[in-house]
């Protein structure tokens, strides 16, 4: 065990420091005043993310809060039992850093029939969000969607893709997909589908 100073903004957090076991996975902030909490650091001067600490150390340590921005990527439509899809990932960055490399990292966001076509700053998809842009605040961006073939968007509307909202479309693609195999391979498959009762 490595006795463990935690400081927040300055201050001493009585109740994070103590006797933490090596590797043992460090606890994380809330956000507070508008900044994202990214992690600890034993530079109290801190002016490089890569010398984030997530994990006790071996040795007794004083850790020092780091605060930035989070950039939230949401997929920006609503499912077919009328849920918004929910949140893509979240990027946190230091001020004035860009989510460029987190949003390479993770690739486009995919829904099937539908073309992605770029986040924006509003979820009606007119202004446009630079992923090289230098972040100063918290963001939510959102995906822009349009029919595949059509041209139009679609960002914001129902999924149909799954009417009954049990993933009868996937299984149906599962189906085929194995049917298909199994003809490869010269092997007798047999699917029998459920009616649900009504």
């Amino acid at each position: 065990l490595a006795k463990h100073t935690f400081y927040v903004n300055g201050e001493v957090d009585n109740a994070l420091s103590g006797e933490y076991m090596y590797d043992t996975l460090l606890p994380e902030l809330p956000s507070t005043e508008g900044k994202a909490f990214i992690g600890w650091t034993t530079d109290e001067q801190f002016t490089d993310s890569s010398a984030i600490v997530t994990h006790a150390l071996i040795k007794n340590t004083e850790l020092y809060a780091v605060f930035g921005y989070s950039v939230t990527f949401d997929y920006n439509y609503v499912k077919s039992d009328n849920t918004q899809k929910g949140e893509y990932f979240t990027a946190r960055v230091l001020s004035g850093e860009t989510v460029k490399a987190e949003l390479d990292s993770y690739g486009d966001p995919f829904r099937a029939g539908d073309d992605f076509e770029g986040w924006y700053l509003d979820s009606d998809c007119t202004k446009e969000f630079d992923p090289d842009s230098e972040i100063t605040q918290n963001l939510v961006v959102y995906a822009k969607w349009s029919s595949m073939g059509s041209g139009g968007s679609s960002s914001g509307e129902i999924d149909t893709g799954n009417s009954d909202g049990n993933n009868s479309n996937l299984g149906i693609w599962i189906g085929v997909g194995v049917v298909a195999a199994a003809v490869i391979a010269g092997v007798t498959v047999i699917f029998v589908r459920k009616e649900k009762k009504k």
